[in-house]
Protein backbone atom coordinates (compact mmCIF):
# COMPACT_ATOMS: atom_id res chain seq x y z
CA UNK A 1 0.00 0.00 0.00
CA UNK A 2 2.84 2.42 0.68
CA UNK A 3 3.93 1.32 -2.14
CA UNK A 4 0.89 2.55 -4.50
CA UNK A 5 0.70 6.05 -2.47
CA UNK A 6 4.19 7.17 -3.34
CA UNK A 7 3.26 7.23 -7.13
CA UNK A 8 0.24 10.17 -6.90
CA UNK A 9 0.99 13.66 -7.76
CA UNK A 10 1.05 16.00 -4.78
CA UNK A 11 0.34 18.68 -7.53
CA UNK A 12 -3.59 20.11 -7.83
CA UNK A 13 -5.84 18.24 -9.57
CA UNK A 14 -7.35 20.95 -10.97
CA UNK A 15 -4.50 21.33 -13.42
CA UNK A 16 -3.11 24.61 -11.96
CA UNK A 17 0.31 23.09 -11.23
CA UNK A 18 1.02 24.60 -7.98
CA UNK A 19 0.89 21.95 -4.56
CA UNK A 20 -2.64 20.55 -3.48
CA UNK A 21 -2.15 21.29 -0.08
CA UNK A 22 -6.69 20.63 1.08
CA UNK A 23 -6.40 24.62 1.67
CA UNK A 24 -5.44 25.28 -2.08
CA UNK A 25 -7.82 22.75 -3.62
CA UNK A 26 -11.00 23.61 -1.66
CA UNK A 27 -10.79 27.07 -1.71
CA UNK A 28 -7.19 28.93 -3.10
CA UNK A 29 -7.27 27.11 -6.65
CA UNK A 30 -8.22 29.81 -9.50
CA UNK A 31 -10.53 26.90 -11.07
CA UNK A 32 -12.08 26.70 -6.95
CA UNK A 33 -12.34 30.75 -7.16
CA UNK A 34 -14.55 30.94 -9.96
CA UNK A 35 -16.93 28.16 -8.39
CA UNK A 36 -17.27 29.99 -5.28
CA UNK A 37 -17.61 33.55 -7.24
CA UNK A 38 -20.71 31.49 -9.22
CA UNK A 39 -22.33 30.28 -6.08
CA UNK A 40 -21.85 33.19 -4.01
CA UNK A 41 -23.90 34.94 -7.06
CA UNK A 42 -26.32 32.25 -7.00
CA UNK A 43 -26.98 32.98 -3.65
CA UNK A 44 -27.17 36.87 -3.31
CA UNK A 45 -29.41 36.49 -6.45
CA UNK A 46 -31.83 33.18 -5.06
CA UNK A 47 -32.05 35.19 -1.57
CA UNK A 48 -33.00 38.12 -2.83
CA UNK A 49 -35.84 36.58 -4.77
CA UNK A 50 -37.09 34.85 -1.52
CA UNK A 51 -37.28 38.62 0.29
CA UNK A 52 -38.70 39.51 -3.28
CA UNK A 53 -41.49 36.66 -2.85
CA UNK A 54 -42.00 36.98 1.11
CA UNK A 55 -43.14 40.65 0.23
CA UNK A 56 -45.23 40.10 -1.95
CA UNK A 57 -47.05 36.79 -0.70
CA UNK A 58 -44.10 33.43 -1.04
CA UNK A 59 -44.63 33.69 -4.87
CA UNK A 60 -41.42 32.58 -6.43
Amino acid sequence: MAHARSRLSELCWHGCGEVGTQMHVLWKCPAVKRFWTAVDIWWFLFNRRLQYSKVRGFRL
